[in-house]
């Protein structure tokens, strides 16, 4: 089974637009399939549009946090509720093309984990100068080959996650946690699109302060995690 998680927090605009064009995707797949969709603690109707939703796709499965826990806390609500071999996120937002999804799949094939990278990015002026600086100073923390960890729409496969903790923002690290821990990760270029309806819930202040609180523990994790190997002597 493929489960593809999506979470949202005040999205009641693109719930509709988000869900009903990745259940097209997905069912074309001629897979089984599910849709988490993970409603944040939003104020909005973003809950009540998931749950008309939900009368009318069979695949989808609708989860409810208490209270705002984050985008990484989410996803990771949404992944231990999976059933799935192969997990799917996708950002809530409308900005992440679903059509991309099948290329993803294709690319799984001798990998751990494929992300996306947004090539041609639909963001404001702002936003695509702060991500280019917090992708560089990461890059040269942390040493990692990634050109774009922020992009929401990965496909990896299940097992990549036994050993990895979750934290609040693993969603930004998890390709890196992946490879360290000896997964093949792939980068390939996929779609990007202005959201379609709305703004950001996200500031930019508080993913800075909070990237390079993680980016210290991070750089810290790189330097203590066990990468022993061994081989077995036959002494016959």
């Amino acid at each position: 089974m493929i489960s593809l998680i999506v979470p949202f927090y005040n999205e009641g605009e693109n719930v509709s637009f988000v869900i009903k064009e990745a259940f097209e995707v997905m069912e074309n797949l001629k897979e089984e399939f599910e849709i988490i969709a993970i409603d944040d603690g939003s104020k909005d109707d973003t809950l009540k549009n998931l749950l008309e939703l939900k009368k009318e796709i069979k695949n989808l499965r609708v989860l409810k946090a208490k209270e705002n826990g984050g985008q990484s806390s989410a996803i990771w609500a949404g992944i231990l509720k999976s059933k799935g071999n192969l997990i799917i996120t996708m950002d809530g937002d409308g900005q992440n093309m679903p059509k991309d999804i099948p290329y993803l799949l294709k690319e799984i094939d001798g990998f751990d984990m494929v992300i996306g990278v947004r090539k041609e990015r639909k963001d404001k002026l702002w936003k695509k100068i702060s991500s280019k600086i917090a992708n560089s100073f990461r890059k040269f923390v942390l040493k990692d080959p990634f050109q774009d960890i922020g992009c929401g729409l990965r496909v990896f496969k299940r097992d990549v996650l036994k050993f990895i903790p979750p934290f609040k923002t693993i969603h930004r690290f998890l390709p890196i946690l992946v490879l360290w821990q000896g997964y093949k990760v792939k980068e390939v270029n996929i779609g990007h699109r202005e959201r379609y309806k709305g703004k950001s819930k996200y500031g930019t202040l508080e993913r800075l302060k909070a990237g390079l609180q993680d980016l210290r523990g991070m750089l810290w994790l790189r330097k203590r995690i066990i990468n022993y190997k061994v081989e077995e002597i036959d002494d016959k």
